[in-house]
């Protein structure tokens, strides 16, 4: 049994760094558990051998940074995009989470230089959109590629450890402790219990199984969001290359004629690369460029 932490966290990705980022502000003592590996011990053998092995974890999908670590690392520096923060908080607020959120990037390495700022080439794309009932979304973005989110995420872990974070890697998270109707740490598969005085979960899309798991198991009230269909679709450079010339990663929304379903661009990777997540029994895809 492991006491004395104010906080411990289940997931090493996005939710589960920044939620110790702010409590490590306040000087709590906080332990961020996942599935994964460190940054340096996040290797995929296809990258040598051309094949899915299969891994458990897996390298793609688990550890520090989660799902992200190997992505195309592009951030959307606005509020409705890839969700909406005005569904939680005002508009003046939203903004400053969302500055907030880049600063930290900035300050662990990522690239200065922003997509999307020119007025007359938005404007210019928006007009030959509206022109075909397309909607271009107009957005701020900062890219950092795949091959410096790694390090950025590396400087994130040692800047969070710096401040009294610690991390358990290669830990499963299997269950709740739950005295007197009040959660008060967590299980992990080898039998040690974490106790905290708080416990935030933040497992990701390969651990949202397991959290769903959870929260029947014990009763939990929980609320999902929306899950979109995605379709990868690979189309030649040039066709996409004026366009990504004004926006990295943009963004269209379309409403189809025949049923009038909402129908969005999501995760544009110019001349990059397709890559396979494994998710147990199940196998996604996902992209990236340099």
């Amino acid at each position: 049994m492991t006491d004395g932490f104010d906080a411990v966290i289940v997931g090493a990705g996005p939710a589960g760094l920044f939620c110790a980022h702010r409590l490590a502000e306040d000087k709590l003592r906080v332990l961020v558990v996942d599935l994964g590996s460190d940054v340096s011990g996040r290797v995929c053998p296809r990258i040598k051998e051309g094949e899915c092995r299969h891994c458990k974890p897996c390298n793609i999908m688990c550890g520090a940074g989660g799902a992200g670590l190997w992505s195309d690392g592009i951030l959307n520096l606005r509020y409705d995009v890839g969700g909406d923060l005005t569904e939680f908080t005002d508009q003046e607020n939203a903004r400053r989470l969302i500055e907030k959120v880049d600063a930290l990037f900035c300050d662990m390495g990522a690239p200065e230089k922003l997509y999307g700022l020119d007025e007359k080439e938005n404007h210019e794309l928006k007009v030959l959109c509206a022109a075909h009932g397309v909607e271009f979304k107009k957005i701020i973005q900062r890219h950092m590629g795949s091959e410096n989110t790694p390090r950025i995420i590396g400087n994130m872990v040692k800047d969070l450890r710096e401040r009294g974070v610690e991390f358990m890697f290669n830990a499963k998270a299997e269950d709740l402790v739950i005295e007197g109707g009040v959660v008060g740490g967590v299980l992990l598969s080898d039998g040690r219990e974490i106790n905290a005085e708080y416990v935030v979960l933040c497992p990701g899309r390969s651990g949202a199984s397991w959290a769903n798991f959870l929260f029947k198991k014990h009763g939990i009230a929980a609320d999902f969001g929306p899950v979109d269909v995605g379709v990868r679709v690979e189309v030649s450079s040039l066709i996409m290359e004026d366009v990504v010339k004004v926006n990295r990663d943009p963004k269209f929304h379309i409403k189809t004629e025949t049923y009038d379903d909402f129908v969005r661009t999501f995760c544009t990777n110019h001349e990059g690369y397709v890559v396979e997540e494994s998710y147990d029994s199940l196998v996604g895809v996902n992209g990236h460029s340099m």
